[in-house]
């Protein structure tokens, strides 16, 4: 009997650890939640509002790897430290796509907390130009 209280307890314990390892990432286009994967890529112009909500490790590292690939042809890539998950594991990133050209084209972007990579794993956005915004 206690062989398989302490085998149950164990896989609790495991199961326990394992859900917290997930690291989930969601997308909000001008307050809409939308996938924004390669498969399902978010088109979006300058000017949108976007709010990226992470929760995965507490206390941890939130670093995003991107890849622009520029619309006249050729490709930029750096990575971007954006802060510390809370206490517990969340982490909420809000900006506006800018009129400057810089952001116009396609990004790929690969989200981590800890070192750990979300899920969905890999995002992908193509942001055109809005002439109403940025005239």
């Amino acid at each position: 009997m206690l062989k398989k209280i302490g085998l149950s307890l164990a896989t609790l314990f495991i199961g326990a650890v394992a859900a917290h390892a997930q690291q989930t990432l969601s997308v909000s286009i001008n307050g809409v939640v939308t996938p924004c994967v390669p498969s399902d890529p978010c088109t979006v112009t300058t000017g949108t509002q976007i709010q990226i909500n992470l929760f995965g490790l507490a206390n941890s590292a939130v670093v995003v790897n991107r890849t622009h690939f520029l619309p006249g042809g050729g490709e930029t890539t750096d990575t971007v430290d954006l802060g510390i998950t809370a206490s517990n594991g969340f982490y909420q990133f809000n900006g506006t796509y800018g009129c400057d050209q810089s952001v116009v084209g396609s990004w790929t972007e690969q989200w981590t907390v800890g070192g750990v990579a979300t899920n969905p794993a890999t995002l992908e956005i193509i942001v055109t130009t809005n002439p109403e915004v940025c005239g």
